[in-house]
């Protein structure tokens, strides 16, 4: 177990997935599933491995990501295990889940004579960068068998994730009227247009945001990340971009959050005429969210609880994950894995063995108590 996630995180998959998908397929295939891969990009696959058992017609999910965020330096590529702790990029996010549930899968085939129903891991590409190796397989997943339910396994510490905000990236270009910098008052200046859009965002909109809240996540929030304008100091600017995040609460609409933002920049443009804007959307994801009560939620309780002798808390993630566009075309899901996410994307980021050893058993008592076995 710690061999294999060791192994992984010694891949580099921060740029190209293809090598550590081509290492894991070639494991998953040693234990007796069937591999497929899913080419997303060039050199940047999905991999999907099945185990069938008595019947197709029931079917969980495990699912992983195979990329990780850039390493902070060439050391974090040589894992070590140092005082119980195996240190590396992608210990915590996701390759110690990785390898967890891939040897959750390794146990049953030779642990159970026969499973009653057919086991599905799928390892994504991109999920850092967009949920990119998530999207291409929900965009075909008309042409698989229904999923029963799914598994994620982002690093929970072992609670059980039914929540989490989903993100929308938005652009709004701004356009005014160039001039010499010497008579500015002949030309619309697109930058002082777009930073009154900046200061509506931090001290209207943020604000007003507040006013709604999520049990598990509290409120939504809004954040101007990126502006860009101007091409020199001596020409009064006619376009200006700022590029925000905004992150979305279960219950809100794609359409609401653009209408917040449409209504808030058309009050400046009364104000302030001459100008033109555009809002576009470049990237988003919808919310996650499945009810305490349902039934996946008090399997996967039963089965943490049963590993870790304690039972397990229904948590909000302040994270984003694969999960929410699997939830979103109506499986079952839970985010539920090894780690402490605040580890995560660290320079120090590590996974207790421990945690590892507990998650094979945690995947395994899933899929116990998901085929009755």
């Amino acid at each position: 177990m710690v061999d294999l996630a060791a192994e992984l995180i010694s891949i580099p998959s921060y740029q190209t997935e293809s090598e550590v998908a081509t290492f894991l397929a070639a494991y998953l295939s040693r234990i007796g599933c069937k591999v497929s891969f899913e080419e997303v990009e060039p050199r940047r696959p999905n991999i999907l491995a099945v185990l069938e058992g008595r019947a197709k017609n029931k079917i969980l999910m495990f699912c992983g990501h195979l990329d990780t965020v850039p390493p902070v330096s060439k050391e974090q590529l040589h894992p070590q295990v140092r005082n119980g702790k195996l240190y590396g990029r992608g210990s915590c996010d996701m390759k110690g889940a990785l390898a967890a549930m891939v040897c959750a899968l390794d146990a049953l085939v030779k642990h159970v004579k026969e499973i009653a129903g057919t086991i599905v891991f799928l390892a994504t590409m991109g999920e850092e960068t967009g949920l990119r190796g998530m999207k291409h397989f929900v965009a075909r997943s008309a042409r698989t068998p229904k999923i029963s339910a799914c598994i994620v396994g982002e690093p929970t510490s072992f609670d059980v994730g039914i929540a989490h905000k989903g993100v929308a990236w938005i652009k709004i270009a701004a356009r005014g009227k160039a001039a010499h910098a010497s008579v500015p008052n002949r030309g619309k200046n697109a930058v002082y247009f777009a930073s009154l859009i900046v200061k509506a965002l931090h001290e209207n909109l943020a604000q007003s945001l507040l006013k709604k809240t999520h049990p598990l996540l509290g409120p939504g929030t809004i954040s101007a990340g990126v502006i860009k304008g101007g091409t020199r100091p001596n020409i009064v600017p006619d376009q200006c971009i700022v590029k925000v995040d905004r992150r979305w609460l279960p219950g809100e609409s794609l359409e609401e959050v653009l209408n917040e933002i449409r209504l808030m920049v058309e009050t400046i443009e009364k104000e302030r005429p001459g100008y033109e804007t555009r809002i576009v959307i470049e990237d988003y994801y919808p919310p996650f969210q499945i009810g305490p009560e349902s039934r996946i939620v008090k399997m996967v309780k039963k089965a943490v609880c049963t590993v870790i002798e304690r039972p397990p808390r229904l948590v909000g993630l302040p994270y984003g994950t694969d999960g929410a566009l699997i939830q979103a075309t109506q499986v079952p899901t839970i985010i539920v894995g090894p780690g402490n996410y605040a580890l995560a994307h660290t320079e120090d980021e590590f996974i207790q063995v421990r945690e590892l050893m507990l998650a094979t058993q945690v995947y395994f008592e899933i899929a116990k108590k998901f085929f009755e076995i």
